[in-house]
């Protein structure tokens, strides 16, 4: 039985059993689950096939049983779910109908059950003030979860040199511990901090660490003034490392190697090629190829993938990996340039919009393009990235807050 009375109040009972007493702030509270349990749902996936529908489903019913009855704009959802679909279905009939349909349902349950629900969440969420507050309050929960998934990676003998997956499950702990410290001088958040950037500094990948600096750029930018005293000192900082950067590249090296700690993210440091993109090069030319080939139509959402496998890995790669690394490119190759193009410039467009004039949404917006946008442009699939959703429901969400007095469809 599910009782919705007055906003912010919802119950769901079964007899005398109350599992959910009260929905204020629900949306925020389930963006903040997602990245509590983020590192669990990457150990599932090292060992279950199917973890994307695992976590997937419960999430997308638990999302749909909170937005159900809320207020929500109709053209925007329809308009957006209408262009993943002609596209979906543009892709398989060009590409995936003959021996590929498993692979292409794979992907299009991954786009419409673990991701396109968090565009729906924050569609229809106008609580973003407390956005920081919320999530911020979890970062211990996550930081938890995050050794978790280290000591797993530990145990069952997955390589830490250079780890991925690792690396950006501790991201996004690190920027929510780095805002709350910013904010609210919590020292404990600062040590959260600096324990997960050393640990992805010695077994991590670089992807995570632009992220992270990408985050400190746009927070102070827009809080200059406020922040002026730790400006001053990450500054100085910064002077003292960037003078004596070899030396100290050097002494760490020299520790690392004699407690036996290979350090992929030093190593490159060392020999000139931390800005390498480990072979992405071929994958983006065959890309770049693609675009200038179907400029106008594009191959469709996916579609690309095959390509990629065909012509570099003659279909022995995980079609999963077969992904341009670049979300400006994944854009361009699968809606063409005038439509992929104009998507680009409009959600750029967007986001600047909120950045400069949305005081509410500010601080999630920062914290979200961070997580999500920055990784996308080094690394991972936006049809992959729940967050990404979640961003560009939160920037086409033009409510204000309080301003839904019931739930209604219009």
């Amino acid at each position: 039985m599910i009782d919705y009375g007055v906003k912010n109040s919802m119950q769901i009972k079964f007899g005398n059993i109350v599992l959910l007493e009260n929905t204020q702030n629900m949306g925020i509270k389930i963006l903040a689950f997602y990245f509590i349990i983020y590192p669990i749902m990457i150990i599932f996936k090292e060992h279950i096939k199917y973890w994307y529908f695992i976590f997937g489903i419960p999430f997308s019913m638990f999302i749909f049983i909170y937005v159900y009855g809320k207020k929500i704009s109709r053209n925007k959802f329809l308009g957006v779910m209408g262009i993943f679909l002609i596209y979906s279905l543009f892709s398989l009939m060009t590409g995936y109908m003959d021996k590929y349909i498993y692979n292409w349902m794979g992907m299009f349950l991954i786009l419409f059950i673990y991701c396109f629900p968090w565009f729906i969440l924050t569609l229809v969420e106008n609580e973003w003030l407390y956005f920081t507050d919320i999530i911020c309050g979890k970062t211990i929960l996550m930081f938890l979860t995050t050794l978790i998934l280290y000591a797993h990676d530990l145990i069952m003998g997955v390589s830490m040199n250079g780890n991925m997956q690792f690396s950006y499950a501790a991201m996004p702990v690190i920027i929510f511990s780095l805002y709350d410290f910013f904010e609210k001088k919590h020292i404990y958040q600062l040590i959260i901090s600096i324990i997960l950037f050393i640990m992805i500094v010695l077994f991590g990948s670089r992807g995570p660490l632009i992220c992270i600096m990408f985050f400190l750029l746009l927070y102070f930018m827009k809080n200059r003034k406020k922040q002026l005293p730790i400006i001053m000192i990450l500054s100085f900082t910064m002077f003292v490392l960037i003078s004596n950067y070899e030396r100290i590249i050097k002494v760490i090296a020299i520790v690392l190697d004699k407690y036996s700690i290979s350090s992929r993210t030093i190593y490159k440091l060392m020999s000139g090629t931390i800005t390498s993109n480990t072979g992405r090069d071929k994958i983006q030319d065959i890309v770049i190829q693609l675009i200038s080939q179907k400029f106008l139509t594009g191959i469709g959402i996916g579609g690309e993938r095959i390509v990629i496998n065909k012509e570099i890995y003659n279909m022995t790669k995980n079609m999963g990996a077969c992904y341009p690394h670049n979300i400006i490119l994944e854009v361009l190759v699968q809606y063409g340039i005038l439509i992929g193009g104009t998507l680009i410039i409009w959600f750029v467009a967007k986001c600047i919009m909120v950045y400069v004039g949305n005081s509410n949404k500010r601080n999630a917006l920062i914290i979200l393009i961070s997580i999500s946008i920055v990784h996308l442009m080094v690394s991972s699939s936006y049809l992959e990235e729940p967050m990404f959703f979640a961003l560009l429901g939160m920037i086409m969400n033009t409510s204000s807050p309080h301003n839904n007095q019931q739930y209604t469809t219009s």
